[in-house]
């Protein structure tokens, strides 16, 4: 694969990532947690999910944000955790407390690289 910092065509079009743009030039990592539930548990779900999560996570050396995605007729959710470098992110995974069952149910983790970001600051 070679490196993101090259012209890449993209529907059609050329993406030239040297432009004076920041999204390409911190890359981030990020841990996408996927859960499915109840629907009718989902808020449960959510509330421990920014109780425990995110307050631990915000104490992480690197922590850069963090998103929760649901579905509300579903029970799926997908909670989103960005970091700084990928050590911040493995660090963190060290540190995580909790359940880390692998039973049904159970959360399935991903890591992955952030190329692209366009997270303007809220007002």
């Amino acid at each position: 694969m070679r490196p993101f910092s090259e012209a890449t065509s993209f529907a059609g079009r050329t993406i030239r990532p040297n432009i004076p743009y920041p999204a390409y030039h911190r890359p981030m990592h990020a841990r996408v947690t996927r859960i499915a539930t109840d629907p009718a548990d989902l808020t449960d779900e959510l509330l421990a999910f920014r109780a425990a999560v995110i307050a631990q996570a915000q104490a992480s050396p690197g922590y850069r944000g963090a998103l929760d995605l649901i579905d509300r007729e579903t029970g799926r959710a997908i909670a989103i955790t960005l970091w700084e470098t990928e050590a911040d992110l493995r660090a963190s995974e060290r540190a995580r407390k909790g359940p880390r069952g692998g039973g049904p149910g159970a959360p399935s983790v991903e890591t992955y690289e952030v190329v692209l970001r366009d997270l303007p600051a809220a007002p």
